[in-house]
């Protein structure tokens, strides 16, 4: 098959066929076949919305022709460092993109428990941002659950968690939820008249996560959460407090230690206060561990990185910042502290060098537990 270069039109005159007069599809016309349908998939994927839930059906299987699970995996693991149960999580949520394509009406929800720090957060930001990239027309939600509270009583319904969704209606429901600090609903919570909220909070989400049709305020709107992906995250940091505890067994003659981040399993959340339904829907439960010296190093590099093309200079640590930061990241409040140290420490650099009225030109930032110095890598002259 031959190309028109003015037009950039196939010109039928020119179809070659075979003997028996079967079109002959050569190499050239195969590649130029997958360049045009390239084309027409990322404009696809580029698309805000479309009108009917099937048309967002096809999109999604649209992407899963093009992206394998491992692809997705290696571009989420970019953002999220040093977590090998991540790959769990890709998974779940690559399996419901699965079956969204093949119309199925029942997704599977799944816990992720990830003490503070350990990449919790950036996995939804991780998603957020990939998919805004890769697939623009899906919603993926981000919603505060410690602001919930049982209809009737001061705060947000239950129902309101897919807020973000309604607005999209033609979706039917279709999209990733993240329902952040899910932890602090499983413990119960009493009101004076020794009604159990937290109990009544979870049956609501819980009415919601196994499918049901949800209405906007105004009636106007109607989605089905069936079509809905609901991942709750939390650090269950009470439960962790205990596991730091010598818990005595044999009659107190042996004690076994438990470490802060083992890993938090259904049992657990039982005993905690969860509702017996409430964790029986839930698909599976990931956790996250603690990081490595590998991992948080690279999460130090990638910090590190994303600051220099912020700020348009050259930064560099002494190796006495990695072991100082190393300390911290597996600390209360994990990575976020290492990215709002090594900002901080940018920051007054960059202020002082501006203030000074000095050529910022390739400047170059040294990072060292013993003093933070800026200098002109051209001149070598020390600010």
């Amino acid at each position: 098959m031959a190309k028109n270069k003015k037009t950039d039109e196939i010109r039928t005159d020119e179809i070659r066929t075979d003997e028996f007069g079967e079109i002959d599809i050569t190499a050239e016309t195969e590649a130029y076949r997958k360049e045009m349908d390239k084309v027409m998939y990322k404009e696809m994927m580029s698309r805000m919305g479309f009108y009917t839930e099937d048309e967002y059906r096809d999109a999604v299987g649209e992407w899963l022709q093009h992206v394998s699970l491992s692809e997705f995996i290696t571009e989420i693991e970019k953002r999220v460092i040093g977590q090998e149960n991540l790959k769990k999580v890709c998974y779940n949520v690559y399996h419901y993109l699965e079956l969204v394509a093949a119309g199925s009406e029942k997704t599977l929800p799944f816990l992720l428990a990830a003490p503070s720090g350990c990449g919790k957060s950036e996995t939804y930001r991780a998603m957020k941002e990939y998919f805004k990239t890769n697939m623009f027309f899906l919603p993926v939600e981000f919603v505060d659950c410690s602001a919930l509270t049982e209809a009737g009583f001061k705060g947000n319904d239950p129902s309101s968690v897919v807020g973000g969704l309604l607005e999209r209606s033609n979706s039917n429901g279709i999209g990733i939820v993240f329902l952040d600090e899910i932890d602090k609903k499983v413990i119960p919570s009493f009101t004076t008249g020794g009604t159990n909220v937290n109990a009544a909070v979870q049956h609501g989400l819980l009415t919601i996560m196994e499918g049901c049709p949800v209405r906007s305020k105004s009636g106007s709107k109607v989605i089905d959460t069936n079509n809905t992906l609901f991942i709750a995250m939390g650090a269950f940091d009470f439960l962790r407090t205990e596991k730091d505890d010598d818990k005595t067994i044999s009659f107190g003659e042996k004690k076994e230690k438990r470490e802060h981040y083992d890993d938090i399993t259904r049992e657990e959340l039982l005993e905690a206060g969860a509702l017996n339904e409430f964790v029986g829907r839930l698909s599976s439960v990931v956790n996250y561990h603690k990081l490595t010296k590998e991992a948080v190093r690279n999460i130090i590099d990638l910090n590190i990185s994303e600051m220099e093309k912020e700020f348009h200079i050259s930064i560099r640590a002494d190796k006495n910042v990695y072991e100082a930061l190393y300390e911290l990241a597996n600390g209360k409040f994990g990575c976020r502290t290492i990215k709002n140290i090594l900002r901080d420490r940018v920051q007054t650099l960059d202020m002082e060098t501006k203030l000074s009225g000095r050529n910022q030109g390739s400047l170059e930032i040294i990072l060292n537990e013993k003093g933070d110095t800026c200098r002109n890598q051209t001149s070598e002259l020390l600010f």
